[in-house]
C-alpha cells in the first residue's frame, strides 16, 4: 500500500469556464509511515505515562505545564485542558509551588537529573510526601525544559517518622525512667542509657553512646564479666543484693537484672541491664535493726534503772547493751558540770569500748572536758538546744577534730541527755574503725535512749532530794524538838540565873572591902557565868541563841583566834591556813562563829589523836545550786548563788556513816566528835545565821566541814570587844516590874531599889496590865518578861500601849533578842535586857532608856 497526497485544481480558459481538471500527485508513503510511527509511539508514549503510579509532567522553558498524565489531574482534581500552560503557583500552594520552583531551576542550573523529595497537597488539601526525578531537556523550542516524575512516599515517610519516634520515645523512656537501666549491643557498647544510671554510676555528663561498658567501669570483676557472656548465650540473671566496689574503693549495694534483647530476626543483639542502687535501703534496714535493738537494751535498761541507781557499774552494762546493738566501736556518757567561771565540763561517767578494738583506754583529756577551753563550744549550744550532733572527724571543725583525733574517733554521734528541763550531758557513739555515716533512725533510737537515761537520773535526783528532804524533815523536827526542849530549859535556867547573878550582884555590892566572903561571892558568879554559856549553847542548838550581829570579816576573825586554836590542840598537830583575800562580809555573830571554829578544830585534832596531822582552814566564794544545797544540812530553803564558805578539814581518822549520821545529835560522843553539845551547837549556830553545813569523812581518810554563809553588803565592822564598865547610877521614880518568876521579881526589885527606883510587882501578865491601867501615869518604866501565862509580853505590851501610847517597857527573856522582840517591831519597845543579868547590865540598860530624850 502506498500513500499519495493529490493536489486538483479546475482548468479554465480565458474567459473562466471551466474547461477541464488539473492534479499533481505527491508520494507520501514514506511520510504518512512516519507519521503512523510516530502517533503510535505518542500513543505508547501517553499510555506509559498514564499507567504510571504517580504524577508525571513536562513544564516549558517558562515553567508552564507542557504535559501531565492522569496521576497529575487524578491528584489536583482537574482535567489536562484546566491544567496545561498554568504555572504552579496558579493551582497550588503558593509555599509549595514556590519549593517546587526553586528546585525546577535548580535542575536547569545542574543541567542533570536530580532526586528529592517535595511535600505537595492534592486537592483535598492533605500534605503528601513525594519522591521526585526531575531532568532537563532541549525543549521544540530548542530552550531547556524540565520533565519530571514522582511516586507518593507519605506511607514510608511516616512509617519512618513512626518509628523514629517509637525510638525516641524509647530513647527518651528509658533516659527519663526512674530506674537505672542501659541498653547495650554483642560488644558491650552503650546504645541507650537512663540518666538514673548516670546518677546512681557518678558518670556526669560524659558521652556514653558508642563506649564499651568496661571502659566506662575498669573496676568490673571477671565474676561480672562472666554474667555477661552468660546473658549474651541467652540466660536471664539477677540478684536482690550484690556489692558493688567503686574505683575510689567505697562499695554501694545493688539489686540487679540482666536481660538479652533480640532483633525482628530473633537472634541476641545485645544486653539490657536494670539495676537499683539499694545501699541506703540496706543502710536503713541495717539501722532499724539496729534501732529496735537499741530500744530493746534501752527497754533492758529501763528496768536496771528502775530496780537499781545509775552506778558506775549499771551504767557500763546499759552502754554495752547499746553498743552491741549498734555495733560500733565506743559508747561514752558524759555529765555537765557548771565551773565557778561560768564555763561548762563534760565529765565522764561512763564508757564501752567494743573488744574487738585494739586500744581501750581514754586519753586524759577525755576524762574531763572542758567545752569552751577545747574549742568545743558549738557542741553546748547544739546540745542544750537539744540538737544532735553527727557527722565524719574529717568533715568537722579543726578543733573538733584535734579533741576526736586524740580519741582514733573517725565518725560522732552525740545526743543531749535530759534530767527533766535541765540538760543533764551527752549520750554519744563514737566509731574508730571506718567513717560510719549515722542514720535517722540511728539518731532517733539513741535519743531515745538518752531519753531513758535521763529519766533515771532525773528519778535518782528527785528521789535523793526526797530522801534528803525527808532527811532535813526529820532533822528539823528533831532539831525543832530537841530544840524545843533545850531552849525551854534555857530559859528556866535563865530565869534561875537572874536569880543567882542578881543576888550575887547585891552580895558583892553589900559586902564591905576586903571581905573574905567575896571570894564566895566570884565563885558563885563564876559558876553562874558558866552556867549561862551552857544555856547559850542550849540556845544555840535550838537555833534561838542570843546573837549580836555584825558585819564580819571571816578570814581575820579565824586568823585572830590563831593562838587560841594552837594552845586547844595537840602539839602534834599542824594548822594550815587558806584564806581568799578580798571576800565579802557575812552578817554573823563573831562570838558564835569563835565557838564554831573552836569545836570543829577540836574535834578535828581529837580525831587524829596522838600521832601527826594537819588541819587545815579555808576561806573562800562558792557558787552552789540546787543539787548542792540537797546534800548539805539545813539547805532546802536555801537560794542559788555565791556563798562565803568555812572549810576545816582533817586527815584524821575519819568517820563511819553511822556515826557520820549522829554527830549532830545533842549529847552523842565518840573519842573524836566532841562531848555534849558541841557539834549539835555547830548545827544551831549556822542554822540561825541562815546558812548550811556539809560533812565529807571515810574512814581512814578524814573529815572535813565545810560551812557556808549568806554574803552582806557593805564593810566588815571592827570585832573587837568593848569591855563593860559598872558605873554608878542612880534612878527615881516607880518601875513596874511583871515576870511570872518570883525569884525574879525579888531579885528585879533589890536591883531596882538599890538603884533609887520604887517597884510595884506583878506576876504575871493580866495582873501587870491590870496594875498598870489603876495608875497609868505613875510608872515611869515598865520591865517585862516576854514568856508568861495569861498574858504574855506582847499581849500585855499591846493593852499598856492603848492605855499610855508613850510607855516606856523594857522586855527580857531568856531566848536571843532577834527572836524576842520580832513581835514588837516598829511597836515603840524601849528596849531589851537578856537574861540571866547582873547589876551592871540592869543599870547599863535602863540608863539608856532613861536618858533617851522623851
Amino acid at each position: 500500500m502506498e500513500y499519495v497526497r493529490l493536489a486538483k485544481t479546475p482548468l479554465r480558459d480565458d474567459a473562466g469556464t471551466i474547461i477541464g481538471l488539473q492534479g499533481i500527485a505527491w508520494d507520501i508513503t514514506q511520510h504518512h509511515r512516519m507519521t503512523e510511527a510516530l502517533q503510535r509511539s505518542e500513543a505508547r508514549f501517553r499510555a506509559f505515562m498514564n499507567n504510571l503510579p504517580g504524577p508525571a509532567w513536562l513544564k516549558d522553558d517558562e515553567f508552564r505545564q507542557a504535559y501531565l498524565n492522569t496521576a497529575f489531574e487524578r491528584l489536583f482534581q482537574r482535567c489536562a485542558g484546566d491544567l496545561l500552560g498554568k504555572e504552579d503557583h496558579e493551582f497550588m500552594p503558593p509555599a509549595v509551588a514556590a519549593e517546587t520552583r526553586a528546585n525546577d531551576m535548580a535542575v536547569i542550573a545542574a543541567n542533570a537529573p536530580r532526586e528529592m523529595v517535595e511535600n505537595v497537597p492534592g486537592s483535598d488539601g492533605i500534605m503528601r510526601h513525594w519522591l521526585v526525578v526531575k531532568f532537563p531537556f532541549e525543549g521544540p523550542n530548542g530552550r531547556p525544559w524540565i520533565g519530571g516524575i514522582a511516586f507518593d512516599i507519605t506511607a514510608r515517610i511516616e512509617a519512618v517518622n513512626a518509628l523514629t519516634v517509637r525510638e525516641e520515645q524509647m530513647r527518651l523512656f528509658v533516659q527519663h525512667t526512674p530506674a537505672a537501666v542501659a541498653m547495650l549491643d554483642r560488644d558491650m557498647r552503650y546504645l541507650v542509657v537512663s540518666e538514673r544510671w548516670r546518677t546512681d554510676y557518678r558518670l556526669g555528663t560524659q558521652e556514653l553512646v558508642g563506649r564499651g561498658h568496661y571502659e566506662v567501669f575498669p573496676e568490673i570483676t571477671e565474676p561480672w564479666k562472666e554474667i555477661h557472656r552468660r546473658c549474651l548465650a541467652g540466660a536471664v540473671e539477677r540478684h536482690e543484693e550484690d556489692p558493688f566496689p567503686r574505683a575510689d574503693g567505697t562499695t554501694d549495694w545493688i539489686r540487679w537484672q540482666i536481660h538479652p534483647w533480640r532483633d525482628r530476626a530473633g537472634e541476641i543483639g545485645g544486653l539490657i541491664l536494670f539495676t537499683e542502687v539499694v545501699t541506703e535501703q540496706r543502710l536503713a534496714r541495717q539501722a532499724i535493726t539496729r534501732r529496735d535493738a537499741v530500744l530493746g537494751a534501752v527497754a533492758h535498761s529501763a528496768e536496771t534503772l528502775v530496780r537499781a541507781e545509775p552506778t558506775p557499774e549499771a551504767l557500763t552494762q546499759i552502754l554495752a547493751a547499746i553498743g552491741n546493738a549498734t555495733s560500733v566501736s565506743r559508747v561514752f556518757l558524759f555529765e555537765h558540770r557548771q565551773q565557778p567561771d561560768g564555763t561548762l565540763r563534760a565529765e565522764r561517767r561512763a564508757e564501752w569500748f567494743a573488744p574487738t578494738l585494739p586500744n581501750q583506754t581514754p586519753g586524759p583529756m577525755w576524762e574531763r572536758v572542758n567545752y569552751r577551753e577545747a574549742g568545743l563550744g558549738r557542741w553546748v549550744e547544739a546540745l542544750t538546744s537539744g540538737r544532735v550532733i553527727s557527722g565524719l572527724t574529717r568533715d568537722l571543725p579543726a578543733s573538733e577534730q584535734a579533741v576526736l583525733v586524740r580519741e582514733q574517733i573517725r565518725s560522732l554521734l552525740l545526743v543531749p541527755v535530759f534530767a527533766g528541763n535541765r540538760c543533764w550531758g551527752m549520750l554519744g557513739l563514737g566509731e574508730c574503725l571506718d567513717d560510719r555515716v549515722w542514720t535517722q533512725a540511728e539518731a532517733d533510737a539513741m535519743r531515745v535512749a538518752a531519753g531513758t537515761l535521763g529519766a533515771g537520773f532525773e528519778r535518782q535526783r528527785v528521789e535523793c532530794e526526797r530522801q534528803n528532804i525527808e532527811r532535813k524533815m526529820v532533822e528539823s523536827q528533831k532539831l525543832e524538838s530537841l530544840g524545843v526542849l533545850a531552849g525551854g530549859i534555857a530559859h528556866d535556867f535563865n530565869n534561875l540565873l537572874t536569880s543567882v547573878l542578881g543576888n550575887a550582884s547585891l552580895l558583892r555590892v553589900d559586902l564591905p572591902v576586903g571581905s573574905p566572903l567575896l571570894s564566895s561571892v566570884e565563885q558563885i558568879e563564876t559558876t553562874a557565868l558558866r552556867a549561862a554559856d551552857l544555856c547559850k549553847q542550849m540556845l544555840a542548838y535550838s537555833g534561838k541563841g542570843r546573837f549580836q550581829l555584825q558585819r564580819v570579816d571571816l578570814a581575820r576573825l579565824v586568823g585572830d583566834t590563831t593562838h587560841l586554836l594552837q594552845i586547844s590542840i595537840s602539839k602534834k598537830v599542824i594548822l594550815k591556813f587558806n584564806f581568799a583575800p578580798g571576800l565579802p562580809p557575812i552578817e554573823a555573830d563573831a562570838t558564835q562563829l569563835r565557838q564554831i571554829v573552836m569545836n570543829l578544830v577540836i574535834n578535828a585534832s581529837e580525831a587524829i589523836g596522838d600521832r601527826s596531822g594537819i588541819i587545815a582552814l579555808s576561806t573562800g566564794l562558792t557558787r552552789v545550786d540546787r543539787e548542792y544545797l540537797t546534800t548539805t544540812y539545813l539547805a532546802p530553803e536555801l537560794p542559788e548563788g555565791d556563798y562565803i564558805y568555812l572549810e576545816i578539814s582533817d586527815n584524821g581518822c575519819g568517820m563511819t556513816p553511822e556515826t557520820k549520821a549522829r554527830i549532830f545529835d545533842p549529847f552523842f560522843t565518840t573519842k573524836f566528835t566532841g562531848r555534849g553539845l558541841g557539834l549539835a551547837a555547830v548545827l544551831g549556830i549556822v542554822h540561825g545565821h541562815r546558812g548550811a553545813l556539809k560533812v565529807y569523812s571515810e574512814p581512814g581518810k578524814g573529815s572535813s566541814f565545810k560551812l557556808i554563809f549568806p554574803i552582806a553588803a557593805g564593810l566588815p565592822t571592827f570585832m573587837g570587844e568593848t569591855p563593860s564598865s559598872v558605873v554608878q547610877w542612880r534612878g527615881s521614880g516607880r518601875v513596874l516590874v511583871v515576870d511570872d518568876e518570883e525569884t525574879v521579881r525579888a531579885v528585879a526589885a533589890r536591883l531596882l531599889e538599890r538603884m533609887g527606883f520604887r517597884v510595884t510587882l506583878a506576876e504575871d501578865g493580866r495582873a501587870g496590865v491590870a496594875a498598870f491601867e489603876r495608875e497609868p501615869d505613875a510608872f515611869r518604866l515598865v520591865l517585862m518578861d516576854l514568856t508568861m501565862p495569861h498574858y504574855d509580853g506582847v499581849e500585855a505590851f499591846s493593852l499598856m500601849r492603848r492605855v499610855r501610847p508613850g510607855v516606856k517597857v523594857i522586855l527580857m527573856s531568856g531566848f536571843n533578842e532577834q527572836d524576842a522582840i520580832a513581835s514588837f517591831t516598829g511597836k515603840g519597845l524601849a528596849g531589851f535586857l537578856q537574861k540571866p543579868y547582873d547589876l551592871a547590865a540592869l543599870t547599863e540598860r535602863l540608863r539608856a532608856v532613861l536618858d533617851q530624850p522623851a
